[in-house]
């Protein structure tokens, strides 16, 4: 046990463990008889302080022991104790995660795991430590500021106190052992296959603890002024220098302290929790306040000694304002009701310190009954939300006590009854799929839709709150938080309709599934449980670009290219059909597992002449489709051919026909013996790469063949001459046939025929000539 043990002439803190006494320190310190002293100890974790008459004599740390008892002790004879109270330590129960007090030992949670089960090498930990924000917090000039010694440091055990305030990024790593038993570390045969596990990354953050203090004065009328100078050194140092850190707190006028806890001890011994501004007795109260932080963490009790004598008080009074419903007809709450009441005290300016309330059931069963909770304040109405859940459907009745600075209390309030009310219900409407088959929205910002319902009659559905996360349950895409229904004038009204919709601003995120939830609020403030998570899947719908070269002529196979795009970055499915002149589509291309932004490309031919349309689909992996036709023509390839008489022979026929108009011969009507002019047009092709290769033309009774040459003068045409003067004897009169030929560059062979009549001979038109 520990043990402050005061003698006439010194003060000393003492250990005894097991019937061995140590002193952990002592000094001198004179006491007179027949006058009392006040004895104090403080106890802080491992620290010991002592006080004697209000002066720290003692300051000792000692870990040996964490819990016990408490008593008083005296070991001068004729000793007379009194007034002994216990004050507790208020402690940081309700501190934040990754939050630490600068100087105080940290607690670190670790935890490991590995998929074969291979022990950690603890001896190879990494612990990194970066001070990210040195200057987060005001330098209050204790040294406490700055960069910390430990920025930059990797060590293998973690740092129990970090010597700065500000926020740290701590890094953690450490390697498994997968070497057989008899080779584990320090072994190093297997130190090869060791692998370090992924960066485990927390950022904490360090500071004081708030301070708290206070004066106090008696005024005329023997009330107790309070003047508080509590603050968080972190937040507040003067009212000229505070921070200025948008948090939501407004530390020039908080001063950073966001909660109050007071009492006092009276001159009789009675400790009574609350504000001490009005006292009820002569003589010497020991007052008491801690204050509480952002971050959850206490201050030390501040204690004021003050002499005082009884003030003129009355008792306050109280007036239940919420449930006011009577046991025929309660008032419907929430199963976690507010609870709310006016106070007041005809003494001016009386702070209420305390309230007592009781929430009973039906039959009187204590449900929750709170004793002395604190409210230091002068308002003039308050209010109290239940810990704990009330059962649905069941009555209750309520009761409030206040008591004033006097530790006066007021008479119990009346009776107010209330009915639980039903919690509404939701669930989501769109989307409505599952894991394994999700609803596939196309927008990036779709319109979630919910149905809600509630049990109990005349329901206005006031609030809602929907959750859009990720496939594992890591990642909180958007949070919508508890937003109005329905609104109007610029209060919350609510509605009475059972489906309702909601847009996120910002958008989702696309090409992966995400989980969707929903709850809603009624107009008593009951919650429904959050709903089942609804699963969907924004996919962006793919799209595609086919392009067609042109000109295409008739048995050209050109090359089509094909554009592929998938703003989600999945793998697509893509396939070409095809009409000609109108007729039923035909599958002409396919590739599957093809990847975004890719581009494709296909050759279809020889192609005839003619109308044809390609049909392109793109399909990506959750049956998203682009669909799109593309029309082109296949231009025909031409080729005319002429028969000619030469410039002479054809004045001869002329001449012929004017001196035997009865004997008229026809263009087309040849002497056998005379040159045939022969002659091609075929297509101009432009800039097209399908061009005429050779051209030729046949006299087919014959099988002569005569190369045709391009006409310089002309792009499209071709001439040759054929002149055989034997065709006098071998060319059979009547009906002869000429086929001129074009082999063009994409294969394509073309023929046309041209009919001429041979009649007669040269000789005929010879001779005639001579006679005349």
């Amino acid at each position: 046990m520990y043990r402050m043990e005061v003698t006439p002439k010194v003060t000393r803190i003492v250990k005894v463990v097991n019937g061995n006494r140590t002193v952990l320190q002592e000094v001198a310190n004179s006491l007179s008889y027949r006058v009392y002293y006040d004895v104090k100890v403080k106890m802080n974790g491992t620290r010991l302080r002592g006080y004697v008459g209000g002066v720290p004599l003692l300051d000792v740390t000692d870990s040996a022991f964490a819990s016990g008892q408490v008593g008083i002790y005296s070991e001068v004879p004729y000793s007379v104790l009194k007034s002994f109270t216990i004050s507790t330590y208020l402690g940081t129960s309700s501190q934040l995660q990754n939050i630490g007090v600068v100087g105080t030992a940290l607690r670190y949670l670790k935890q490991y795991t590995d998929l074969e089960n291979d022990p950690p090498i603890d001896s190879l930990t990494k612990w990194t430590y970066s001070h990210t924000e040195p200057n987060k917090f005001l330098d209050a000039g204790d040294g406490y500021s700055g960069l910390s010694s430990m920025h930059g440091q990797t060590v293998t055990s973690p740092h129990a106190v970090l010597d700065k305030v500000g926020t740290y990024k701590i890094d953690y790593q450490l390697p498994d052992d997968p070497a057989p038993p008899g080779y584990k570390y320090s072994n190093d045969l297997f130190a090869s296959y060791r692998k370090y596990s992924d960066l485990s990354t927390t950022y904490v953050t360090i500071h004081r603890r708030p301070i708290s203090e206070f004066t106090l004065a008696v005024r005329a009328d023997k009330t107790i002024a309070w003047t508080d100078a509590s603050r968080d050194p972190d937040r507040w140092l003067s009212a000229t220098n505070y921070s200025t850190e948008s948090t939501g707190i407004n530390y020039r006028t908080t001063r950073g302290i966001t909660e109050y806890q007071r009492n006092y001890t009276t001159p009789s011994g009675m400790t009574v929790e609350g504000q001490l501004t009005r006292p009820g007795e002569s003589g010497w109260y020991t007052v008491r306040q801690a204050v509480k932080d952002e971050y959850g963490v206490w201050s030390e009790w501040y204690e004021v000694p003050i002499w005082v004598e009884p003030a003129p008080n009355n008792p306050p009074a109280v007036t239940l304002t919420y449930p006011t419903g009577t046991l025929v007809n309660p008032t419907p709450v929430s199963l976690k009701p507010t609870i709310r009441w006016n106070q007041s005290d005809p003494d001016a300016g009386t702070t209420f310190s305390t309230f007592n309330l009781e929430i009973k059931d039906e039959w009187g069963g204590c449900v929750e009954c709170k004793t002395d909770q604190s409210m230091n304040t002068t308002n003039g109405s308050w209010a109290w939300t239940m810990d704990g859940s009330l059962t649905m459907g069941r009555k209750y009745q309520v009761q409030v006590q206040v008591k004033d600075d006097g530790n006066l209390a007021s008479p119990w309030s009346g009776i107010g009854w209330m009915v639980t009310n039903s919690p509404p219900t939701a669930y989501m409407q769109q989307p409505s799929g599952t894991h394994a088959n999700p609803t596939v929205f196309n927008t990036t910002r779709p319109q979630l839709t919910f149905v809600q319902a509630d049990p109990d009659p005349g329901t206005t559905f006031m609030y809602m709150q929907l959750q859009v996360r990720n496939e594992a349950n890591t990642v909180m895409h958007q949070d919508s938080g508890q937003i109005c229904q329905a609104a109007s004038g610029g209060a919350c009204v609510g509605t009475t309709s059972t489906t309702m919709s909601y847009t996120f601003g910002p958008e989702l995120p696309a090409g992966q599934k995400l989980r969707v939830r929903v709850k809603t609020w009624d107009q008593y403030g009951s919650e429904s449980p959050w709903s089942p998570d609804a699963w969907m899947l924004i996919n962006r719908p793919p799209t595609g670009q086919l392009q067609i070269p042109s000109p295409i002529y008739e048995y050209d196979s050109p090359e089509f290219t094909v554009m592929v795009t998938d703003p989600d970055g999945g793998k697509l499915r893509v396939v070409v059909e095809k009409s000609v002149r109108g007729g039923a589509y035909a599958r002409l291309k396919e590739w599957t597992a093809v990847d975004s932004g890719s581009t494709l490309t296909f050759i279809d031919g020889p192609l005839p002449e003619g109308p044809a349309v390609l049909r392109l689909h793109v399909t990506d992996e959750h049956g998203s489709v682009f669909e799109r036709t593309y029309s082109y023509v296949v231009l025909p390839l031409e080729l005319i051919g002429a028969v000619h008489h030469t410039p002479d022979w054809e004045s001869y026929r002329q001449s012929w026909n004017a001196r035997f108009p009865q004997l008229e011969r026809a263009y087309s009507d040849f002497w056998a013996g005379e040159a045939f002019v022969l002659t091609v047009d075929v297509t101009q092709t432009g800039n097209s790469t399908t061009k005429p290769l050779a051209v030729t033309a046949e006299l087919l009774s014959t099988g002569e063949v005569v190369e045709l040459s391009r006409n310089v003068h002309a792009l499209v045409s071709y001439e040759g001459l054929l002149l055989n003067t034997d065709h006098t004897k071998v060319l059979e009169q009547g009906r002869q046939t000429f086929r001129f030929t074009v082999t063009w560059s994409n294969g394509y062979v073309q023929a046309y025929d041209v009919p001429i009549t041979i009649r007669d001979h040269i000789f005929d038109v010879i001779v005639n000539q001579l006679r005349h």
